[in-house]
């Protein structure tokens, strides 16, 4: 959770809660009136933030997949995998987007098919890696491991 609000909400709120191991983050100031994809765009950075891992485990992971062609990579093949449910953990590359087209299957409200992917591999329990821009050139910047 990313705590939003004054500082003396987020302080109060803090003291009072029985969930304060899930606050991940805050975000200062008063968004009751910001529209969710601003509030999207505060938060964001935030979750991301936390969600980046240590590149050699995501290396070797990566590695042990390859190998094992347990993997997809591509924008519509991750796609169509994580459809199929098949997908375990998301390695994408920090500024990876990809604006929908009319041939696209993962066609959505989004003007970000990559976030369509990340929130679909979320909802199904599954991880999301972020990685440095260019580590994942020759999976096209974007690739799942799939489930074995």
């Amino acid at each position: 959770m990313v705590l939003t609000g004054t500082e003396r909400s987020q302080s109060e709120f803090a003291t009072l809660t029985s969930h304060r191991g899930v606050i991940i983050g805050k975000a200062e100031g008063d968004h009751s009136t910001t529209s969710l994809r601003d509030l999207g765009s505060i938060v964001w950075p935030i979750v991301k933030g936390v969600m980046a891992s240590p590149g050699e485990k995501v290396a070797r992971q990566l590695e042990a997949a390859t190998h094992a062609r347990n993997i997809a990579f591509g924008i519509e093949a991750v796609g169509q995998s994580v459809d199929s449910g098949l997908g375990t953990t998301l390695l994408v590359e920090n500024d990876y987007q990809v604006k929908p087209d009319n041939s696209s299957s993962l066609i959505d409200d989004c003007d970000n098919l990559v976030d369509i992917v990340i929130e679909k591999v979320l909802a199904l329990g599954g991880n999301v890696m972020f990685v440095e821009d260019g580590s994942l050139a020759n999976f096209q910047r974007i690739a799942l491991i799939l489930r074995v």
